[in-house]
């Protein structure tokens, strides 16, 4: 898949070269139509988590959407509801795995891409 070579590399150094999770993303990537990288970014900018944070949140989302047979990729409804996984965790507290606690909510409370009410 062709990315805007710098954020692909800003994502690519992320991931400390972590070839598994690169080319996991990638392919997650391919399955979200329209996915606007600079959307991540701006994600992760306004949250105390990392962007490998996020990339691992984003994998796990994926992971559960492909066990309930869902085969939509909603990237931007995806970032809505992983930013408010980000605000579980209470403040002065160290951070919890974010990838933990989007699964955790997935399975809690679900996701429809149609309701846009967790955005």
């Amino acid at each position: 898949m062709s990315h805007p070579d710098v954020q692909w590399k800003v994502i690519k150094t992320a991931l400390s070269d972590d070839d598994v999770t690169l080319d996991g993303f990638d392919k997650f990537l391919k399955k979200c139509p329209g996915s606007d990288l600079a959307l991540l970014f701006e994600a992760v900018d306004e949250t105390d988590y990392s962007l490998p944070d996020w990339i691992a949140a984003l994998l796990a989302f994926d992971r559960w959407l492909d066990e309930n047979g869902t085969s939509n990729r909603p990237f931007s409804q995806m970032l809505g509801y992983i930013n408010c996984c980000t605000q579980i965790n209470p403040p002065n507290v160290s951070l919890a795995s974010l990838k933990v606690i989007v699964y955790e909510s997935l399975i809690e409370f679900g996701f429809d891409d149609k309701d846009a009410s967790h955005l």
